[in-house]
């Protein structure tokens, strides 16, 4: 673009073709995992039964927004400490530019750390959240579905730690699929 430019600005001529097309694909092995040692010559373009040859090949990650909810309520003790494991995983995989939020339920949620990439912050205060009774498993979805939806980032996940049961919401079950769906 710079060089064009310049071009211009001496009265030359120039030509750029404008006719540009952009693909996004994604890869997976068989057993689902992302490949990414690939080049152009991997991939073949056709339009209309001819051959689209490839001017410009890259690899892209996009940030990612992720929201973690971890159901603290009592009939999760028996697995708190392999939710807490998986979800240290999870951060752990985490890119410097991805955003994570934290919020945690059972009687009442509560955004424990909000929208960062600091991602240690998720883990120091997830190890803090006490257990409790009660269990809002409706209202912590929907609640951070809509937090979610306030991150900037183009790619966005919602993972949910949980036995799912809930005594004591005051949304219900086809509120989350509205939720969801809206998203």
């Amino acid at each position: 673009f710079l060089i064009a430019m310049i071009l211009v600005a001496r009265g030359e001529d120039v030509r750029v073709d404008l006719n540009r097309g952009m693909l996004d694909v994604f890869v997976q092995d068989p057993e689902g995992h992302p490949v990414l040692n690939l080049g152009a010559g991997d991939f073949e373009i056709t339009a209309n039964g001819k051959n689209i040859q490839i001017d410009h090949f890259s690899i892209q990650r996009e940030p990612l927004a992720l929201g973690i909810v971890v159901d603290r309520s009592s009939s999760i003790d028996p697995f708190r400490k392999d939710i807490d494991r998986v979800v240290t995983q999870l951060v752990g995989e985490l890119g410097a530019s991805d955003q994570a939020f934290l919020i945690t339920f059972a009687g009442t949620n509560s955004i424990n750390v909000p929208l960062t990439n600091r991602h240690k912050d998720i883990l120091d205060a997830l190890h803090k959240v006490p257990g409790s009774y009660g269990t809002r498993f409706y209202d912590a979805v929907v609640d951070s579905l809509r937090y979610l939806d306030t991150a900037e980032a183009p790619r966005k996940a919602l993972v949910v730690f949980s036995d799912a049961a809930d005594h004591f919401s005051e949304r219900s079950f086809e509120d989350v699929l509205r939720a969801v769906r809206r998203f």
